[in-house]
């Protein structure tokens, strides 16, 4: 049975050294092929997309008898590698040898010890003669057809506007998976699209394996609920999983096939396990983003953030299983049963809603794996003044129903902490977004499921500053070099914090530094946090830093009053919200 193929590298945008390393002047790398001329260097596969997770696969699924099939042309040395992190640095084992001489082309089969104590396992092809071809290959194991799952993958995606990024995934699960019977996933894969924004054409899709549902604009927490309720009553297609994923990402055909091998062949132990997708950035590519995530009551803890997916070091040392509670929807696989015990999401609109889920599975194993991933659009570059309000309540709301330990006193210490970023940004505008969310927090769940999502968001939105002329101008860098020079890095802090960086004595102006904000000290300028928000002058920033202290004393006040009894509320009132009866009525289905 094959588990994992050997990927090639492709015209997508991603170093080489993703997939193989090898002297790039005499080896030519195509898509379904290698081909050395002349080179007596070792082709290594111990790469991100060429290794395996071996203790993975090792400790969740049935895996027996694991071996390398390559089609080769040629003579070569083939050395099988074990990888394993010692003491900080990769240790590689050679678990075996083989000579491999075919002139005319043929598939060899090379068997792994069994009983690895490796974290990986990979192999290095090196050339003996001047010419050698490899064909393609994959890692393989024998196991009879009777002791597979029966699997059936549904993408439930939520969508608003980001028409282009879903005509791209499903014309390549179209090409790949829908249109070519060969492929691993055809007849096991369907799509439910829950479009928020109510632009797409149903025509479109041209196939009867994407389907299509028209929604309520309720955020990501609606669209994402919606579609998974769809594919749960699905009769026509009975899902055994629902693989939760962003409709702003790019990913590949292979991630699903290695989801759905993984999930085959699982220990029944394991079966209700969440699998999660590493989240890389679309704008660099090669470093991970994400790959489990821990929610503490503190805030969230980034536990792989940038490793370098080039570096042999780094693919390992991502194999090495930590504990973590959270896998964001940007690929987020569940088992139908998960969903039918655990119920939907909260009504969150966006922001927590993934994190709520998460914490709310529990003690339900949460699995990674080297390969499995997706590209995603830079949080940075999707930046709006309305999810300053969002974070705090839905951060208030997800912390008071998951940490026993998050009193009134933190929660007014995470609405000061954001206000005063948000201050300290010179986006005054944003702090009364951010005490609103504090204020509806304090208004219960209850309050919170009698209101109308989509109005609700156009409120919030409605209270967003509107760009002033020219308030996205950055500041030059040379600019920004010289006022750092000038003031110095501890001395710019000092008075950045004892003058509230420029909001006691401001000096005016009305220039937007949106890039520099660590350079703004007595800077003739005020900042854009996005360009959904104005610039203002240094004394309107003053007089609104004035009202917001106000407010939030009046804040404080208003938590010591309702705080605990908001938090049972909110308890007792978590599993009503999370039902898909809730959600047909919320929905007005």
């Amino acid at each position: 049975m094959i588990l994992q193929k050997l990927l090639f590298p492709k015209d997508d945008g991603l170093d080489r050294e993703m997939y193989v390393r090898c002297n790039a002047h005499r080896v030519t790398l195509e898509e379904g092929k290698i081909a050395s001329a002349d080179c007596d260097e070792p082709i290594c596969f111990d790469t991100y997309f060429g290794s395996f997770s071996y203790q993975k696969w090792r400790k969740y699924t049935k895996l027996d008898n694991l071996a390398l099939s390559l089609a080769i042309k040629g003579k070569c040395e083939v050395a099988l590698l074990g990888l394993s992190l010692r003491g900080g640095a990769v240790e590689k084992t050679v678990l075996r040898r083989w000579l491999v001489d075919h002139p005319e082309g043929e598939a060899v089969t090379l068997a792994y010890p069994d009983n690895m104590d490796s974290e990986l396992v990979s192999f290095t092809v090196t050339p003996l003669s001047e010419e050698l071809e490899i064909c393609g290959g994959a890692y393989t194991c024998d196991v009879e057809e009777a002791a597979l799952s029966e699997v059936n993958l549904s993408l439930a995606i939520c969508t608003f506007r980001r028409e282009a990024y879903v005509a791209r995934n499903m014309g390549m699960l179209q090409k790949e998976v829908f249109d070519d019977p060969a492929s691993l996933l055809h007849g096991h894969l369907r799509v439910v699209i829950a479009d928020n924004g109510n632009t797409l054409d149903a025509n479109d899709f041209g196939s009867g394996f994407v389907r299509l549902v028209p929604n309520k604009n309720s955020g990501g927490s609606g669209g994402f609920s919606r579609a998974a309720i769809e594919i749960m009553e699905d009769r026509s297609f009975p899902a055994s999983h629902i693989i939760l994923m962003d409709d702003d990402i790019v990913f590949s055909v292979d991630a699903l096939e290695r989801t759905y091998t993984f999930l085959r062949l699982l220990r029944p132990e394991y079966r209700d396990s969440l699998l999660g997708g590493a989240m890389f950035r679309s704008d660099t590519p090669s470093i991970q983003h994400a790959a489990g995530e821990t929610q503490t009551v503190n805030g969230i803890v980034c536990n792989r953030i940038g490793y370098d997916m080039r570096s042999c070091a780094d693919a390992v040392r991502n194999e090495v299983e930590e504990p973590f509670n959270y896998l964001g929807w940007w690929y987020c696989c569940v088992h139908a049963a998960v969903f039918a015990r655990v119920q939907y999401s909260l009504p969150l609109f966006v922001q927590y809603d993934d994190i709520e889920f998460s914490l709310r599975c529990g003690a339900l194993p949460k699995i990674t794996l080297n390969g499995v991933c997706c590209w995603h659009l830079p949080f940075d570059q999707k930046v709006s003044a309305v999810k300053n309000y969002y974070t705090a309540r839905n951060r208030a709301i997800v912390n008071t129903l998951c940490f026993d330990d998050y009193t009134k006193a933190r929660f007014l210490r995470d609405v000061m902490r954001t206000s005063a970023r948000c201050l300290f940004q010179f986006g005054v505008q944003d702090v009364p977004l951010v005490l609103r969310g504090g204020e509806d927090y304090l208004k219960g769940l209850a309050w919170l499921a009698e209101q109308d999502p989509t109005a609700l968001h156009k409120e919030i939105a409605s209270l967003c500053a509107k760009p002033a002329p020219g308030a996205n101008r950055a500041l030059s860098g040379q600019k920004a070099a010289r006022r750092s020079r000038r003031h110095g890095a501890k001395a710019r802090l000092f008075k950045t914090l004892i003058w509230l960086n420029d909001r006691l004595f401001p000096v005016g102006g009305a220039e937007a530094n949106p890039a520099a904000a660590r350079y703004a000290y007595r800077g003739r300028s005020t900042l854009a946090s996005d360009t959904e928000t104005a610039g203002v002058s240094g004394w309107t920033a003053f007089r609104l830093t004035v009202q917001a202290a106000g407010r939030f004393m009046k804040l404080a006040a208003r938590t010591y009053r309702r705080y605990d009894a908001v938090k049972a509320e909110n308890r007792r009132m978590r599993a009503e919200l999370t039902t898909a009866a809730f959600w047909k009525g919320y929905l007005d289905l």
